[in-house]
């Protein structure tokens, strides 16, 4: 393998790897977008919340909090929700 070969490679590699981290960070920004859109029918959304949603970055924990918003009855409804998910995946209030 010749160095150019090898900068060839290194270079294939970092470009899958930040297309890999790109896509991830769509699909986290996309579900976070699905969360205040379903929240959106309940009226004024509080910047706090707002906030608290926008710091989490784990795909999982906003999947399950997707699925709760959809399910929620109100604003407070997700709130105590999203204690309950974030309780159970250890993940930062």
């Amino acid at each position: 393998m010749t160095f150019g070969d090898y900068i060839d490679r290194e270079r294939r590699e970092a470009a899958a790897e930040a297309a890999t981290r790109a896509a991830e960070e769509a699909k986290i920004e996309t579900t976070k977008s699905n969360i205040f859109d379903l929240l959106e029918i309940y009226g004024e959304m509080p910047q706090a919340l707002e906030d608290r949603i926008n710091a989490l970055n784990d795909i999982e924990c906003l999947r399950e909090l997707h699925r709760r918003a959809a399910h929620a009855g109100s604003i407070e409804d997700f709130e105590e929700q999203m204690d309950e998910v974030l309780r159970n995946t250890m993940a930062p209030v």
